[in-house]
């Protein structure tokens, strides 16, 4: 706990490349992180699993063979997945809050007051000027 509230601990902060799993000399997975590099899913795709990935890791990061002199152009290059302890997403929580931003407010910076009974912050809200 940090100041009365949950925290996680022992993140990873770095990359991963050409994850293997296995159990002697048996594989029981190999992820390739090349593969759909624009979504969640972290393929395997000579077993057919996939795992996913929450909370936004960087991917298409460099991986061991970006920048190796002699690399057969076939392997790929950007197969690395960074992961932050400070990444954020969608954690799939369900929606408790909705705020529609009124047609008739004007441009500029604003700062949303969230309250509950476990703390208090705020939230930024940028509204830019009508198109045209």
């Amino acid at each position: 706990m940090v100041g009365g509230r949950l925290r996680p601990f022992g993140c990873f902060n770095g990359k991963i490349a050409r994850p293997r799993l296995s159990a002697g000399s048996d594989i029981r997975a190999a992820f390739d992180f090349a593969l759909e590099p624009g979504s969640r899913n972290l393929i395997d795709h000579e077993r057919g699993l996939v795992a996913k990935v929450f909370n936004r890791p960087t991917r298409a990061m460099t991986g061991p063979s970006f920048g190796a002199p002699g690399v057969a152009p076939a392997l790929p290059t950007h197969d690395a997945v960074h992961f932050h302890d400070d990444d954020v997403s969608d954690v799939d929580w369900p929606e408790t809050f909705r705020f529609v931003v009124p047609d008739d407010l004007p441009s500029g910076v604003y700062a949303m007051r969230l309250r509950c009974s476990g703390g208090r912050g705020s939230s930024a809200i940028c509204r830019r000027p009508a198109a045209g």
